[in-house]
């Protein structure tokens, strides 16, 4: 198989903010001594987001509906349907999500979770056991009910902050586009963001934060 050709080809797709899988390839007929040409055939398409949504929440005030009816999300009510194995936006996890977290979420999808605080534990417990679990870097939320609050993040937030850091900045732009004060959202935190995105692994992240801090 021709590697190099085919790295060439993820790494156009990637920065379009796509994936792409190799369903097959074969060797055709060379014209020119020395040169072998091939037909790849490829599936492209983007790392998937779904929200376990618990109903517990203001609907006029839900991102993750809009996010839904939109079609940048699959909205999922039934915990137990909630995607395994995917990359879960955990508060509570212990590690960080990075870049490293790229293959699983281009495999299984990133899942996040609309539910009351008081019972937030219970769910993310549940899924802990199903998903990859990471907790976001430090961002600056910007919806109007948590305007200037460190983590306190929508799913909306919650979305664009992962996809950015994966470098699908493209997606990110156009979910935060869906509301007024969303594209505020990048301008307010696009430093930590753009830091984030250069780091390879959870351990980079945090050393970006505990720079931040100390800063």
């Amino acid at each position: 198989m021709p590697d190099d050709a085919l790295m060439h080809l993820y790494s156009v797709v990637k920065k379009y903010g796509k994936k792409a899988e190799l369903l097959k390839f074969k060797h055709v007929k060379s014209y020119a001594p020395g040169v072998s040409h091939f037909v790849f055939d490829i599936e492209i398409g983007e790392n998937e987001t779904s929200n376990y949504h618990a109903n517990e929440d203001d609907p006029k005030k839900c991102t993750a509906r809009k996010l839904a009816r939109f079609g940048f999300v699959k909205l999922e009510t039934n915990i137990r349907k909630t995607p395994r194995d995917a990359i879960l936006l955990n508060p509570f996890a212990k590690k960080c999500f990075s870049k490293e977290d790229n293959i699983i979420a281009e495999k299984n999808g990133i899942l996040a979770v609309d539910c009351s605080w008081k019972n937030a534990e219970g769910s993310f417990d549940f899924l802990d056991e199903r998903c990859n679990s990471r907790a976001l870097p430090f961002v600056v939320a910007v919806n109007p009910v948590n305007y200037g609050k460190a983590f306190m993040l929508t799913t909306l937030e919650a979305f664009a902050t992962a996809l950015y850091i994966l470098d699908d900045v493209k997606k990110a732009q156009e979910m935060l586009n869906l509301y007024k004060w969303g594209p505020h959202f990048l301008e307010l935190n696009r430093e930590p963001l753009d830091e984030y995105r250069k780091a390879d692994s959870s351990a980079q992240v945090i050393r970006i934060m505990k720079a931040i801090s100390v800063g």
